[in-house]
């Protein structure tokens, strides 16, 4: 074997390491979120800033990147991280990002492996470019080359000009802006998607009006002649005292490289240059099976006792169950910790295949080229930062650090969350009164008996996916035996003897999240402490997956059954929902009867053609918001045409050649929470199955909308009625939100009181005075990114010069003639996110509804209504109002 080739582990068992971070597979989602526009600056010309590309996927304009060689860009890693290289091409020397320059395809993609931290990604191109005065590769600084404050540097691309305009400009621009301080910065954004970091880097200015946004990722940010920083991510665009944050190139290695003959990752030894990566060709992404590589080193090693190549096993060659092996690396320590700065190694068993699949079943298994290592009850294992080290034994190379569930799970060979405590060491002593008082602690080891009756409290969720509550809440819940609870929770690797369960077989009463940490009492003692569970108040569990047949009732009759396994479609995409299927094997047989029977399958891609009315079951929700059912409910919806679904859902992705629309245009029957899995039947076939929606009912989405009158409160009092029918206006334009107007039919008339009383409107095309006192009203929030009110608020506000607000929104496209303005030109009152839909009233009249403005309560931008004026005839003919 050649000593310049190396495989990626072997190089890392001679003590080596790249000198990128990376993680495991399968479980990390990038943080990052794209930038989309240049606000506030000029049009410029390509040669203007000739290392600027335009990074498209099919040919359209995604992100922004520049040219370091004749065959490498870079750009930003969240801009390719789920794109497919061979959509992937590039515009190189021209000012419009449509037409014109040269396109050249993407042949491979290399985002940094800790792209949580290094929002960089390397694009190598299947041609050359030829350069010239618009192509240009633009220059980089020194390994952690510093940045001074105040930084003058130009940042450019073809993301939107403002908030509210969703057509992407066609010429290039640009905008200065001056670099600021990392402290400030960080002070700025706090924690906001994991904060600030040192790779990151910051320029803008303090009162806003100039940055980037969405589309512009991936851009070039350059100081005099060097690119410093690359588009990443930011709050809002060009918003005052958030400045946008930008990937800092001099942090990011300029290629990939192993450091050998030291015990650390970041200092000593030897660090030689990576060449070429040979990834296996039959890498799968999705299952991580064949997940090798090798490294091609610039240079040969030079081998010492420090330096060593490892030998390799013969082709197929077997290793027993239960062999002791070594894995060694920099990886984290637990879950959620740093990597060792110091070289760390642990001794680990190998499992046998079959244990180690069935233990694996819900994510698919592993494959023959997988070995699985590790002790049942966890403990030790390698973890995030370890993938690609060695996994050695009898001083042969037998595996790579691929993938694992968690790092030392019990159950999954691959930290426990075995011993949970933590002790708070408060500042200063607490003063006992009638409200707060110490609780008693059981004996060593002393026993709980099963049953016991105990009280568990918090303000955590009262439903699994709600919000916690403010005010402190309590359950009574008996405690559970333990081998019971051990064997409920058997898939999730069994409970150890620092566990203590409690709960109702049944479920309904639990701890939930926002509750751990919390006290489970009994006898005045505290027995335990609130960990962990599936779910919250789930039957069986402390409680395994079952299913229940042959009844209405989804808690009780009928059959439960206990599912075995389960089958997720090997190309199931969580981002775009694609290929939302799943099997369960079932631990025993069915009997059928006459509630209990199969359903019939349609044929491999038979057709259903539109209109097709169909049958949607189960237990969900009635309401978005709703508790689910306890008697199974059906409906009918007709199927809706493919072209016109994708549409509907265009702002979502659209729908995919492997889903099914079904419900009416203007809502009011539909699946909801709780429904997902269950059938969508149509002539006694199963055609679909309930996989997403916007909604429940919603019009113009195949969601029940309700209003609630009379109160001033959004979520009690008053009466609340449904909605039967939405009818939106038909010249609705969603790109620049003209004619935004929508009638609600509701189910019932409205008993006119008090509290209850229509408003006028006014004439068609009456006219509103500039300057005209109006009132706005509404549950929205108080400030662009609280919460909504509890409680009905209203402020006053003067309409706005028509052309005056048309000037101060053109980056947006301006105003048309439907629209209304009002609002204060030094800013302080506004309507805002939650107020859209309500009511702006002059004189007692209904002149406008809240529709959109940039920001909320910003200078110079008045808030924009929607003009009832505008449309008081077709209100008429719509609704005889």
């Amino acid at each position: 074997m050649s000593n310049k080739i190396a495989a990626l582990l072997i190089v890392l068992l001679a003590v080596a390491q790249l000198t990128v971070a990376d993680h495991r597979h399968r479980f990390e989602r990038s943080r990052f979120f794209a930038k989309p526009r240049i606000v506030g600056g000029i049009e410029v010309d390509i040669s203007q800033v000739p290392y600027q590309v335009s990074l498209q996927y099919e040919q359209q304009h995604i992100c922004g990147g520049c040219i370091l060689s004749s065959k490498w860009i870079l750009t930003a890693a969240h801009c390719v991280g789920d794109e497919l290289t061979d959509e992937l091409s590039v515009r190189v020397g021209s000012s419009e990002h449509a037409s014109g320059g040269t396109v050249v395809v993407v042949a491979k993609v290399v985002p940094h492996p800790n792209y949580v931290n290094y929002d960089i990604a390397l694009l190598e191109l299947a041609s050359e470019l030829t350069f010239s005065r618009k192509v240009r590769p633009i220059a980089l600084p020194q390994q952690d080359e510093p940045v001074e404050d105040g930084t003058m540097c130009t940042v450019s691309g073809w993301g939107l000009t403002a908030s509210a305009n969703n057509a992407i400009p066609r010429l290039l621009r640009a905008v200065n802006v001056p670099t600021v301080n990392q402290e400030e910065c960080s002070l700025a954004y706090g924690e906001l998607h994991g904060g600030i970091t040192d790779q990151m880097l910051c320029a803008g200015y303090k009162q806003g009006g100039r940055d980037t946004c969405r589309q512009d990722s991936g851009g070039p940010l350059v100081a005099g002649e060097t690119l410093i920083g690359i588009v990443s991510w930011g709050k809002g665009c060009a918003l005052e005292n958030f400045p946008g944050v930008y990937a800092r190139v001099a942090t990011a290695p300029a290629s990939l490289s192993v450091r050998l003959g030291s015990s650390r990752h970041a200092s000593e030894g030897t660090v030689v240059p990576v060449a070429q990566i040979v990834q296996h060709p039959s890498y799968d992404d999705d299952t991580t099976d064949y997940d090798y590589a090798l490294l091609e080193l610039e240079s040969e090693i030079s081998f010492s006792d420090k330096v060593q190549p490892i030998a390799l096993p013969e082709q197929d060659e077997p290793v027993e169950d239960d062999t002791m092996t070594t894995v060694s690396g920099w990886g984290n320590t637990q879950n959620l910790a740093e990597s060792n700065a110091v070289l760390r190694a642990a001794n680990v068993p190998t499992v046998n295949q079959e244990e180690c699949s069935k233990a694996y079943r819900k994510y698919g298994g592993v494959t023959d080229r997988m070995l699985c290592a590790g002790f049942q009850q966890g403990g030790k294992d390698a973890c995030q930062g370890d993938s690609g080290g060695p996994l050695a034994a009898d001083g042969k190379l037998i595996g790579v650090v691929s993938w694992g569930y968690g790092c030392a799970q019990a159950g999954y060979p691959g930290v426990a969350i075995d011993f949970d405590y933590s002790l708070l060491e408060l500042e200063t002593e607490l003063t006992f009164n009638d409200k707060v008082q110490p609780i008693a602690l059981p004996e060593q080891d002393e026993a709980i008996e099963d049953g016991t009756l105990t009280t568990v409290s918090g303000w955590g969720n009262t439903q699994s996916a709600s919000e916690s509550n403010a005010v402190l809440r309590a359950a009574n819940v008996p405690t559970v035996n333990q081998a019971e609870c051990s064997d409920a929770y058997s898939t999730f690797g069994g409970i150890t003897d620092r566990m203590l369960c409690a709960g109702y077989k049944q479920g309904g009463k639990d701890a939930c999240q926002g509750d751990s940490g919390g006290p489970l009492a009994a006898d005045g003692k505290l027995v335990g402490v609130v960990s962990w569970g599936l779910g919250c108040a789930k039957p069986n569990y402390p409680g395994v997956l079952a299913v229940r047949i042959g009844s209405s009732k989804h808690a009780s009759e009928g059959t439960v059954v206990k599912i075995a396994r389960v089958v997720q479609h090997s190309r199931y995409n969580d981002a775009t929902i694609d290929f939302d299927y799943s099997l369960l094997e079932l631990e025993t047989e069915l009997t059928f009867n006459d509630k209990v029977q199969p359903i019939a399958l349609p044929k491999q891609d038979e057709s259903i053609e539109d209109g097709t009315l169909t049958t949607v079951s189960g237990w969900g929700n009635t309401q978005s918001a709703a508790e689910s059912n306890a008697v199974l409910r059906a409906a009918n919806v007709p199927t809706v045409n493919q072209k016109e679904c994708s549409k509907a859902y265009s702002s979502f992705g659209g729908v995919t050649d492997r889903m099914l629309c079904a419900g009416y245009k203007q809502g009011g029957k539909d699946a909801c929470q709780g429904d997902s899995g269950g059938p969508l039947v149509a002539d006694g076939k199963l055609v679909g199955v309930v996989s997403w929606g916007y909604g429940c009912a919603q019009a113009g989405y195949p969601g029940v909308l309700t209003v609630r009158l009379g109160s001033s409160r959004h979520a009690d009092g008053g009466t609340v009625v449904r909605v039967v029918r939405v009818v939106q206006h038909p010249n609705f334009d969603y790109s620049n939100i003209d004619y935004d107007y929508s009638l609600l039919e509701l189910e019932s008339e409205l008993s006119f009181s008090d509290k209850v009383q229509p408003v006028s409107l006014p004439k068609q095309d009456e006219k509103v005075n500039d300057g005209t006192m109006t009132t706005v009203s509404g549950w929205g929030n108080t400030q662009s990114a609280s919460e909504s009110n509890a409680v009905l608020r209203a402020a006053n506000v003067p309409t706005v010069n028509q052309k005056e607000c048309n000037e101060a929104y053109a980056s947006f496209g301006g105003v048309t003639d439907r629209m209304l303005c009002a609002g204060y030109q030094q800013g302080g009152k506004d309507a805002c996110q939650g107020d859209s839909g309500g009511p702006l009233v002059a004189d007692g009249k209904l002149v406008g509804v809240v529709s959109w403005g940039y920001g909320c309560a910003m200078p110079g931008y008045p808030g924009v209504y929607s003009r009832v004026a505008s449309v008081r005839d077709w209100v008429r003919e719509n609704s005889g109002a």
